[in-house]
């Protein structure tokens, strides 16, 4: 998975921070959008967890968190396959991560009915709504 980090407004990100994973395609369509939360940036969030968790989805592996994968690890997975462009932007430092976390996705609009909008989606409904067949995109033979 390859991406390019950016960094706004002298963000430490050694300290709790607010992230956005934003995905384009090669028409510089937004394909995917996400916010989330590092509360200790040394637990791996956000990169080796969704590294992680995005090996894991492509060769039909379970999730790190044992349940399911959400709208964002289906379309880095996707984005992955299909070499689109990944940013991954470290938007704010913030002592009350939950409340900013909100804060920032309702402001960035990145959870909703649109196609692009991950927050809140599960894996399987961010490829329904975007045509891209499930068990292709977790199936370890589909490049063989």
């Amino acid at each position: 998975m390859k991406y390019q980090t950016i960094v706004y407004d002298e963000v430490q990100i050694v300290l709790p921070a607010i992230y956005r994973w934003e995905i384009f395609d090669n028409e510089e369509r937004l394909l995917a959008v996400y916010i989330g939360k590092a509360s200790n940036p040394n637990d791996g969030r956000p990169v080796p967890r969704y590294q992680n968790n995005v090996c894991n989805l492509l060769t039909g592996q379970k999730p790190l968190n044992g349940a399911s994968f959400r709208g964002i690890h289906a379309a880095l997975a996707f984005a992955t396959i299909r070499e689109y462009r990944i940013h991954l932007s470290y938007l704010a430092n913030s002592v009350d991560l939950k409340h900013s976390e909100k804060e920032f996705i309702e402001r960035l609009n990145t959870k909703g009915n649109n196609p692009w909008q991950t927050n809140g989606k599960g894996a399987q409904a961010w490829c329904d709504e975007n045509g891209i067949d499930w068990d292709w995109l977790r199936n370890p033979d589909r490049c063989a």
